[in-house]
């Protein structure tokens, strides 16, 4: 129960709660459920929910970047925390929605209560031992944030599917079965051009089970026996492509040599 009305022009923030491991980043990976409540009577503006759900409706990992493309002030409430905190925090509409603020109808002085849950937070990108390059691989270069860029290789692409673990993390090797919460970019090999990038703001980090049909290419079969946290580099050729079920268009992938770079942050 909070005490109302409620009046703030700036973010205030409060932490209940044991929290435990790294805290979040504003370059990050969380799960969490979240409401939003009306400073001035106490109204449930958003019902408790989480702030990206799974099929089966439960809270699915997402980036700290997705959460800010719609509620900039609650990713910066929820930076520093911890899994198993809650976090309080009072602000006015104008800092809630950011720039997008005059496009909701709302009030932008409108003091507003968000509570968020902080149930998992994952690594922001692959760590551990940085591998030798690779002949026929195409380089990788990250941003500070972890986002990666290639430069290919001056030869044609391989005709059958390649793999290198770029880095190789210090966890357990991934399993079948497991769901595996991952970043991953796609990349045409010919032209270099980004076809997909979970990095890119609004979009969702993935998180897939491990199985033969995993909806992704069948890149399962590269990603098994790599160690959590490492980021894996696969090169597949447009038979691999055509011949197994994946998220992008026929367009996309047609003709198409494409290289992945995958992040493994967690496998459950």
């Amino acid at each position: 129960t909070l005490p109302h009305p409620l009046s703030v022009t700036a973010l205030e923030t409060t932490r209940d709660g044991v929290g435990t491991g790294d805290p979040v980043t504003p370059s990050g990976v969380v799960r969490a459920n979240f409401e939003l409540l009306d400073g001035a009577g106490g109204e449930v503006l958003v019902p408790y929910s989480p702030t990206v759900a799974d099929e089966s409706g439960a809270s699915a990992p997402t980036s700290v970047a997705t959460i800010a493309n719609t509620f900039p002030g609650l990713a910066e409430a929820i930076e520093c925390s911890q899994t198993g905190e809650r976090v309080v925090a009072v602000m006015p509409a104008s800092i809630l929605f950011g720039e997008a603020a005059a496009s909701t109808g709302v009030d932008p002085a409108m003091t507003i209560v968000a509570i968020a849950d902080v149930l998992d937070v994952y690594p922001s990108s692959a760590g551990g031992r940085i591998a030798a390059p690779e002949d026929g691989i195409p380089a990788v270069v990250t941003a500070p944030n972890g986002t990666p860029g290639v430069t290919m290789p001056a030869q044609d692409p391989p005709a059958a599917p390649k793999r290198h673990v770029r880095i190789d993390g210090y966890g357990s090797p991934v399993a079948e079965g497991q769901a595996v919460t991952m970043q991953l970019s796609a990349f045409d090999w010919t032209t270099g051009e980004q076809v997909a990038s979970t990095w890119t703001p609004g979009n969702n980090v993935l998180q897939l089970t491990m199985a033969p049909t995993d909806g992704l290419f069948g890149l399962s079969q590269e990603i098994v026996g790599t160690p959590v946290g490492s980021q894996l580099v696969v090169v597949l050729p447009p038979e691999r492509l055509a011949s197994q079920p994946g998220p992008l268009n026929a367009t996309a992938t047609q003709g198409r040599t494409l290289v992945f770079v995958i992040d493994i942050l967690a496998a459950e």
